[in-house]
């Protein structure tokens, strides 16, 4: 009523609704928020350790993929490039070893000397092994260029054989460079004592055509 001193009460169009209480105000104000517990301390302190933890991982594996893409391209330029391989069986015949290239252009060799050692044999296929080194195994050295040349190589080795780095001495013996060759890679039953014999070989393909 207008002017009886008393103010009007808040209005509510909404039955249903109810204002909420207010908060009691205390002497230090509106009351504070519980003190955590020392439970709840070392709780949140294990969430935020294990956070770091994972946050840490990931980028960890992410360094490891970038390293590994890295190291991939690195191999696939390496593998596009021209490298010196170490021939001591068939491939040390330049028409074969043009033929399995796939190469339009007759390879030239050099000759070369590997040693530490030990030729066997794998039927008529000679073979390398790190048993024991043996006598100096003559060979050729040629540059193979291109990934599908040594695909080309690798496949005719198959998988009884692995690539493995060398030191060959080059023809005079005054220099010693590192090359590619293929050695062993299966079991020793497999072989038995024998050196291989480059005009025997070229002798009975001749005689196969």
């Amino acid at each position: 009523m207008e002017g009886s001193g008393k103010s009007a009460p808040e209005r509510n169009d909404n039955p249903g609704f109810q204002f909420p209480e207010k908060e009691p105000i205390t002497e230090g104000g509106p009351s504070s928020a519980p003190t955590p517990s020392p439970e709840d301390r070392s709780t949140q302190r294990l969430r935020d350790l294990l956070a770091a933890a994972q946050l840490e991982d990931e980028e960890w594996m992410e360094a490891e993929r970038r390293r590994a893409m890295a190291l991939e391209e690195d191999n696939d330029r390496q593998r596009e490039a021209k490298e010196l391989y170490f021939f001591y069986g068939s491939l040390m015949d330049p028409s074969h070893l043009q033929q399995v290239l796939g190469s339009p252009v007759r390879p030239e060799l050099r000759p070369a000397v590997l040693h530490g050692w030990q030729m066997k044999m794998w039927g008529s296929f000679p073979a390398l092994t790190d048993d024991e080194p043996g006598e100096p195994i003559q060979g050729v050295v040629f540059e193979v260029e291109g990934s599908e040349a040594k695909d080309r190589l690798t496949n005719f080795e198959t998988v009884m054989y692995r690539e493995q780095m060398c030191e060959v001495t080059l023809e005079g013996g005054e220099e010693t460079v590192a090359a590619k060759t293929f050695v062993w890679a299966a079991g020793p039953s497999a072989l038995k004592p024998g050196k291989f014999d480059l005009k025997d070989w070229q002798q009975k393909r001749l005689e196969s055509r």
